[in-house]
């Protein structure tokens, strides 16, 4: 297997879990009002963030999870 289709490989493997997170991040700006529809078949948790928050320490505004 030649370099460049080992790379394209590791990038495969890397990029699958990130489109399948247990989770859907929203980031927010201001005052922000939030009006839902609760999809009862959805399994993602939503984290709902401010803007401008360091990646590394998520400012957590409001959870939601839907059994």
């Amino acid at each position: 297997m030649e370099l460049k289709e080992r790379a394209v490989l590791l990038i495969l493997f890397l990029i699958a879990p990130v489109n399948s997170l247990p989770y859907d991040i929203h980031w927010l700006s201001g005052p922000t009002t939030i009006e839902r529809d609760f999809d009862h078949l959805k399994r993602t948790v939503d984290i709902y963030c401010y803007t401008g928050t360091p990646k590394d320490l998520f400012t957590l505004w409001q959870t939601v999870k839907v059994s």
